[in-house]
């Protein structure tokens, strides 16, 4: 560990590069934020099927709906959890049953499942051959006195990663879990081959299928303890055009729902919930924390103390910032440092400084941040004069991470923008903001003069060669850099380099004679596995996990 012992403005601005890795310390944004796109119909409305008015919060339509939109519209439901069984109930009587039938799902084994069920299949713990020894000397045993394996599974198992995704990744994260696949090679080739194969079938928690001929017709069934369910999984049933339904149950609508009844037994008096106004200053004061007698707990999605804190440095007093704090609390946008890009923006703590004044338009509400996939679909239509069907397109290829379809939308926008008196050069860096904000961030600010080791073949590459450079995108040219997770080395690989633009650079010296030149937005990740800022780590006085 070291702590910063000096920190030297330098004299210029210096050209600035951001890492984005995947692995333990990566992030991902999941498409950005979304809300339920029916939402966005005008007609849902009207009906009184959605109760948010999509003009009011200039919701796009095309959004929902529209001539290219790859996938079929869908409408998610929530229901009162007390009585989802008898939505569920009437859509049987409704279409007939042998019309509808629940949907299956295909439980896989995963890392730590799969080391712990082969560990025991094995019997690494010689549990088998020691019983056959006493048996010998005691023919009455019925069963294995000893759970040496089964104590073997345990703690090996626990040696992989929460985070890591697969054993693969579990090798590069973990030492210990390494020191043992080389301690039993036959555990580790084995559960190569198992891991990711169906352990067991189990049932969707909400889908359904409703279909207009005999669902036996389409779909191979199956029952389990009186349950129908198809055999196919849910893409598949898509694929095949079926009509899915989403019937979500959500215990917060029961507390409401008991709270109304509540308020009419004992006041007699009954609230209009859905006219309620959505910009009270009272409700504001609970959030923003100006009501110091008041917090969030019981709040839906606003208790957690993290969400609680964000409210707060937003200073909530519209309705929409709500909508933008459900947004940015999430690990995406919470890694990559969003959430404080907003707050500085909005409380006017740093100027806003756009690509491209086109983009001010497009982000206008969102103080220059994308937040929203309705974000991306702004943009593109501001600045590549994408229609709206065509931006939602690009919205899905951006959020589903899809190779060949995001690389045929960057070549429109691209077009497009130039076709609006963009320059080519400014049309790819806004278009990499965009795909930045959708996949993997891990903000570095560091300078292009830096340098990275790759582990895999320990030469040494600075930022600028990498910038400039292929590496990463090939699959021939890995580069693996050390990464900290809780006082421990973790393997990350490396994805992109990018320039950021010049900035005020700062040379930052450690107490063990390391000097890095990064701006002060830069974040080192600290002694309690938290990353903070450079100004943070001095006020703090806070030791860095920098060897």
């Amino acid at each position: 560990m070291a702590k910063i012992k000096t920190i030297i403005k330098t004299k210029y601005k210096g050209m600035v590069h951001d890492l984005s890795i995947e692995g333990i310390h990566a992030y991902n944004i999941e498409g950005l934020s979304v809300h339920n796109s029916a939402a966005s119909s005008l007609c849902l409305y009207v009906l009184g099927i959605t109760k948010l008015d999509p003009l009011k919060y200039n919701l796009i339509f095309e959004r929902f709906l529209n001539p290219d939109r790859i996938s079929p519209p869908d409408v998610d439901v929530d229901f009162d959890y007390n009585r989802r069984e008898e939505v569920y109930n009437y859509v049987i009587r409704k279409y007939g049953a042998d019309h509808c039938s629940q949907i299956g799902t295909y439980n896989k084994f995963k890392a730590r499942a799969t080391v712990r069920s082969t560990v025991k299949a094995l019997d690494l713990g010689n549990d088998w051959e020691t019983f056959i020894k006493e048996k010998e000397t005691n023919p009455s045993l019925k069963k294995p006195q000893t759970k040496n394996s089964l104590d073997l599974a345990d703690c090996i198992s626990k040696q992989i990663f929460k985070k890591a995704k697969n054993i693969e990744e579990a090798l590069k994260m973990s030492r210990e879990f390494r020191d043992s696949m080389q301690r039993y090679p036959e555990l580790l080739e084995c559960v190569r081959h198992i891991e990711g194969t169906i352990s067991s079938p189990g049932t969707h928690a909400s889908g359904l299928i409703v279909c207009k001929d005999p669902i036996i017709e389409h779909v191979p069934l199956r029952s389990k303890n009186g349950v129908i369910a198809s055999q196919f999984d849910m893409k598949e049933v898509e694929d095949l055009g079926l009509l899915k339904f989403d019937l979500l149950a959500l215990k917060t609508l029961t507390v409401i729902d008991k709270t109304l009844k509540m308020v009419k037994e004992r006041h007699d008096k009954d609230i209009p919930i859905d006219d309620l106004e959505p910009n009270d200053p009272k409700v504001f004061a609970i959030l923003n924390g100006k009501n110091a007698t008041k917090d969030t707990r019981g709040i839906f999605q606003f208790e957690a103390d993290g969400i609680s804190k964000l409210l707060k440095d937003i200073r909530v007093d519209v309705f929409e910032d709500m909508i933008v704090a459900n947004a940015l609390y999430r690990p995406g946008p919470l890694g990559a440092g969003i959430h404080e890009m907003y707050c500085n923006y909005k409380h006017g703590r740093k100027k806003i400084e756009y690509l491209h004044p086109k983009m001010g338009i497009a982000l206008k509400e969102t103080y220059g941040t994308i937040i929203f996939q309705e974000s991306v679909m702004k943009v593109a239509v501001e600045l590549a004069s994408f229609t709206n069907a065509q931006s939602d397109t690009l919205r899905y290829a951006v959020g589903k991470k899809i190779p060949e379809l995001l690389a045929k939308q960057k070549e429109l926008f691209i077009k497009g923008c130039v076709k609006n008196d963009i320059s080519e050069e400014i049309a790819e860096k806004i278009f990499k903001q965009i795909d930045y904000f959708s996949g993997y961030g891990f903000n570095r600010c560091l300078t292009g003069d830096m340098t990275v080791l790759n582990k895999l073949n320990n030469k040494i590459y600075n930022l600028k060669e990498l910038a400039e450079g292929s590496y990463g995108v090939n699959k021939d040219n890995y580069i693996v850099i050390d990464s900290y997770l809780n006082e421990e080395i973790v393997e990350d690989e490396l994805i992109e380099v990018f320039e950021t633009g010049e900035k005020e650079v700062y040379e930052v010296e450690l107490n063990n004679g390391v000097v890095i030149k990064c701006t002060l937005d830069h974040k080192f990740i600290c002694s309690d596995g938290e990353k903070y800022t450079v100004q943070e780590i001095i006020d703090g006085d806070l030791e860095v996990l920098y060897e």
